[in-house]
């Protein structure tokens, strides 16, 4: 089950607490389209 962290002009951001191995990432829907952006760390 997804958990909505933000909702801005009918952006939706959210994750899961568990998606297997994959690296930490956010999930963007919007009008039926879908996006994952990973979070990683600056060097």
């Amino acid at each position: 089950m997804p958990k909505a962290i933000l909702d801005i002009e009918g952006f939706k951001f959210s994750f899961w607490s568990n998606e297997n191995d994959e690296p930490i990432h956010v999930h963007v829907f919007k009008g039926g389209a879908t996006a994952k952006f990973w979070i990683q760390p600056e060097d």
